[in-house]
């Protein structure tokens, strides 16, 4: 079992990870998950740890682990958690390549889910159902600090250039209507991450 790393953010540090990501995204139209996504964020943990961010209920990013297995069936490429108000972030990291979120087949006007996106979703899906599964166990406390957390789930797939306006409101309108276990599971682009991260950075008013 990989533990958490104990992790002290810093916003600074954070801006300058910002300034790297926005750069893989501008040098690269598509980016593989295995290749350059996971080995990327593994090195930038700041960054990492500031997508934590899309939970409200997290304030304090202080847990960091990568590739964390799930109780020997799963593992989440990331998760961030707050030990004070013990919020997990689960994320599902996907390629950023043409195709990733939506496939044309056929002769249709109107575009199917793609293979990646699905995947991503799912794999959220197991991840809560093998932590409610757990939930009531020694070693679920021994990991998490207690044996009732609240975990949220986000999906990270895509590029914006790949979808048009019209798909991209599609993809918003899935992430905000279908629930899981009474969860969001939030869905965004590589392109939205960058925005939202670096906007939510503002507040911290730290200098490039």
């Amino acid at each position: 079992m990989k533990a958490f790393l104990q992790f002290s953010f810093d916003a600074s540090e954070c801006l300058n990870e910002v300034h790297k990501f926005r750069k893989l995204l501008e040098e690269n139209v598509e980016l593989s998950e295995n290749k350059d996504i996971l080995p990327f964020f593994k090195k930038n943990q700041h960054l990492s740890a500031f997508i934590a961010s899309y939970v409200p209920s997290i304030s304090k990013y202080d847990l960091l682990a990568y590739e964390y297995d799930l109780f020997g069936d799963f593992a989440a490429d990331l998760v961030v958690g707050d030990s004070r108000s013990k919020n997990f972030l689960f994320v599902e990291f996907e390629d950023a390549k043409k195709a990733s979120v939506f496939k044309k087949t056929g002769g249709r006007s109107t575009p199917d889910w793609a293979n990646r996106v699905e995947h991503g979703i799912s794999q959220i899906i197991d991840w809560f159902w093998k932590l409610n599964d757990f939930r009531q166990t020694q070693d679920f406390e021994n990991r998490f600090g207690a044996r009732k957390i609240r975990a949220h789930g986000l999906v990270v797939v895509g590029r914006n250039g790949d979808m048009s306006l019209r798909e991209r409101e599609r993809l918003k309108w899935r992430e905000e209507s279908v629930l899981c276990d009474s969860k969001h599971i939030e869905i965004t682009t590589f392109d939205d991450l960058l925005d939202d991260l670096g906007f939510r950075l503002q507040q911290y008013k730290v200098k490039d």
